[in-house]
């Protein structure tokens, strides 16, 4: 999801995250020793905007409310890459835009003590 992408006034949604601590890759030999980990990761998202907000309020062209459909992307990643890098495949299932590819790369550094 874009940053400012949608808009609403009430929203409920669940994160859910699971770090497979080495159940796949510490079988591959070789791979073993690099201590990768995968992630998998789903979220979704729904929102209103409804009543005096909707109408009182200039939105923009670019943002857009979520409708009667749920926003949801599914991730799978590799964590420890260096010790602080992680980076994901992320598909977006919900509320494509034509001409778009649903998928996507996420990195990040994070520091875990």
């Amino acid at each position: 999801m874009n940053f400012l992408e949608f808009i609403s006034d009430r929203y409920a949604s669940a994160f859910i995250e699971n770090h497979w601590e080495g159940l796949f890759f510490n079988w591959i030999p070789g791979i073993n020793k690099l201590k990768l980990r995968l992630v998998t990761q789903q979220r979704i998202l729904f929102g209103a905007l409804k009543g005096p907000h909707s109408q009182n309020v200039i939105i923009p062209n670019y943002v857009r409310d979520f409708g009667k459909t749920p926003y949801v992307e599914c991730s799978v990643g590799l964590e420890n890459i260096f010790k602080v890098v992680r980076i994901d495949l992320v598909w977006r299932a919900t509320h494509l835009t034509p001409g778009i590819s649903p998928l996507g790369i996420r990195g990040r550094f994070s520091f875990n003590f």
